[in-house]
């Protein structure tokens, strides 16, 4: 995690987590009318901190100082077939 932080870019966050609860709350509650003008908002403020991250002097320096990490989310085919081999046996 980054030490210092663009304070647009963090109250951006919290908005985007308002949006994300919002989304979850219609898809509990079954409102599908509601569902739709929600996702709408989720994915206008993921283009607005994605044009933010692209202007900002701030951003932009946290950016090019963060190193990148390769993180898979899901195991590749063969490593999950090892994976279930090595259960099995």
């Amino acid at each position: 995690m980054l030490r210092t932080r663009c304070p647009w870019l963090s109250d951006l966050s919290k908005l985007l987590q308002e949006k994300y609860q919002l989304r979850n709350e219609s898809l509990a509650h079954n409102r599908s009318e509601d569902l739709m003008k929600v996702e709408c908002d989720l994915i206008r403020v993921q283009k607005v901190i994605t044009r933010h991250r692209l202007r900002c002097g701030t951003c932009k320096s946290q950016d090019s100082r963060a190193t990148a990490t390769v993180m898979r989310s899901k195991p590749v085919a063969r490593e999950s077939v090892q994976t279930w081999t090595q259960l099995a046996s």
